[in-house]
């Protein structure tokens, strides 16, 4: 369900660390997006220790925002593992998105969409939709791109 095969979560981390960088409120959002995503999974602050390998105090302190940035960096991976979701979503700022659509429309118009076997379909697009603004740092968006990811979904789906 990852972007391009998201398998290896330790290859990103030099890129998370250079959107957590970017980011003006880097501890603060993390511990915010960390706390909310932990609730909406009803996980304890000690399941998640647990499942991460990081001690509760740690997550508690962090959820406050009270953790530098360079132990912030290191921990994103292992808690976004523990939580089941992709690091970025702990590096985002809630709401914020690439505007996609003008690139969704030059996709469709283009020669790369028309050659996938089987045509595209509304369940990829919204796939494509949802892809997390920090996985775009970096990455120039063209409709070849989106049609890698699409082949990227498709062959996981087939895995």
């Amino acid at each position: 369900m990852f972007p391009l095969g998201y398998s290896g979560l330790r290859g990103d981390a030099d890129r998370l660390h250079h959107v957590s960088r970017k980011r003006k409120d880097g501890p603060g959002l993390v511990g915010r997006n960390l706390k909310r995503l932990r609730e909406a999974k009803k996980l304890s602050q000690e399941a998640l220790g647990e499942a991460s390998g990081i001690n509760r105090t740690t997550i508690a302190k962090l959820e406050r925002g009270h953790q530098a940035d360079a132990s912030v960096d290191a921990m994103v991976v292992p808690l976004a593992k523990g939580l089941g979701v992709r690091p970025s979503e702990l590096l985002e700022v809630p709401g914020e998105a690439l505007p996609l659509e003008p690139l969704i429309k030059a996709f469709l118009a283009s020669p790369f969409a028309a050659v996938l076997k089987p045509p595209i379909q509304e369940s990829e697009l919204e796939r494509l939709r949802s892809v997390p603004d920090a996985f775009w740092f970096g990455v120039k968006a063209t409709p070849e791109v989106l049609a890698k990811i699409v082949e990227a979904y498709r062959s996981e789906t087939k895995e």
